[in-house]
């Protein structure tokens, strides 16, 4: 994993992560009752519920700035080339994608990635991630922002 990166995939992996909650336990013969501690239980929840809602506010926040970065950063078609063999040295994309990138890149499936910007790249070069196996999905995409974020400067 490249470096500073390991911040950026928690938003996908907390769907695949397990939540532990710290366990109260009684001590000696008249320690408390059950309903105590399922109090305590569901408080703990909510405050870690209350943080974990609180963080991704800071993300969004985050990939908003992102998104604006890569949308300024404009890009010429060798810019583009070297930045799939680029993506292609990080580990980002695979020798065999590159066709298929080029491919999206200049010719846009979609008209809102036909400005010439590194948005448009980046998202050509996550088309090709479709149908992968999600935990290689997200592992591709953290190469593939930390090379965008070198390009735009949010490094």
């Amino acid at each position: 994993m490249p470096a500073g990166t390991e911040s950026r995939a928690w938003l996908v992996r907390i769907s695949f992560t397990t939540l532990r909650l710290p366990c109260r336990r009684r001590s000696g013969a008249g320690g408390g009752s059950g309903a105590a501690d399922a109090r305590s239980r569901k408080n703990d929840l909510r405050h870690l519920t209350s943080r974990a809602v609180g963080r991704l506010g800071d993300r969004f926040h985050r990939i908003d700035d992102r998104i604006a970065a890569y949308l300024s950063r404009r890009i010429n078609d060798p810019q583009a080339h070297d930045l799939v063999i680029k993506a292609t040295d990080c580990g980002a994309l695979m020798p065999s994608q590159i066709p298929a990138v080029l491919q999206e890149w200049r010719a846009p499936e979609h008209d809102d990635f036909r400005p010439r910007n590194a948005w448009s790249l980046f998202n050509a070069c996550t088309d090709v991630f479709k149908g992968l196996n999600p935990n290689v999905m997200v592992n591709r995409n953290q190469a593939l922002h930390g090379l965008f974020e070198g390009l735009v400067g949010l490094r």
